[in-house]
């Protein structure tokens, strides 16, 4: 990861690993971005703009993206991991949780363990299904993201679950927002960007963040 060099990442300036007395550790320093969570950013702005999710979802496809391209995955993406800087630039931050496919692990967990933030996990992530986890599964959080940022709420969340089962309903059965008044005054392709990120089955997510992002830069009939 230290080689990776993008505006809209966090660089990691130092990465260690260690194997001693039969236990693993890994070790990353991240540079500091001065700003503030996107969690604050949106909890100080409300429902977003056209304008203002092309400003922010734009440049965060950029770097999800860039990741992608690197066989990473965040696996804990959420709005307290990125960070926007004091010119409005987002930067994905906190890669404590990411995974290189073409590793074991980055850092590593076994089958089954659900390490993360569950309000915006993937149904393969929360399942516990570590070898179905890929670059699409960053992409379904970022379609919880997205649709925070544009409605305003969770998209099958109300209150916090107080089950397992209560949360496997909502992350990978439900599928309740197509029919909110909210998500259906929606741009029509706003719409659309979000029904394929939030799709349960990772085969029928967008193919990379590059193609939301060029989808999402032409909100508003703008290019």
């Amino acid at each position: 990861m230290q080689t990776l060099n993008h505006p809209n990442v966090a660089r990691v300036v130092e990465y260690e690993y260690s194997a001693r007395g039969g236990k693993t550790r890994h070790y990353l320093v991240e540079e500091f971005v001065a700003g503030s969570d996107l969690s604050h950013y949106l909890a100080a702005h409300g429902k977003l703009s056209l304008q203002q999710i092309k400003d922010i979802f734009v440049p965060l496809c950029g770097g999800l993206n860039a990741l992608a391209e690197n066989n990473i995955v965040h696996r804990d993406l959420k709005p307290s991991n990125v960070r926007v800087d004091n010119t409005g630039k987002p930067v994905i931050i906190d890669f404590g949780l990411a995974r290189l496919l073409d590793m074991e692990s980055l850092t590593a967990t076994v089958e089954g363990a659900m390490l993360g933030t569950p309000k915006y996990f993937a149904p393969e992530q929360l399942r516990g299904t570590k070898r179905d986890i890929d670059p699409r599964t960053d992409l379904y959080a970022l379609g919880v993201i997205l649709y925070e940022a544009a409605v305003g709420k969770h998209p099958s969340l109300t209150d916090s679950p107080k089950t397992f089962d209560e949360l496997d309903e909502a992350i990978c059965t439900s599928e309740d927002f197509r029919s909110d008044p909210d998500y259906l005054g929606l741009d029509p392709t706003l719409k659309l960007v979000l029904q394929r990120l939030l799709e349960k089955e990772r085969g029928r997510r967008p193919t990379s963040a590059a193609m939301v992002g060029t989808i999402l830069n032409g909100l508003g009939g703008q290019q």
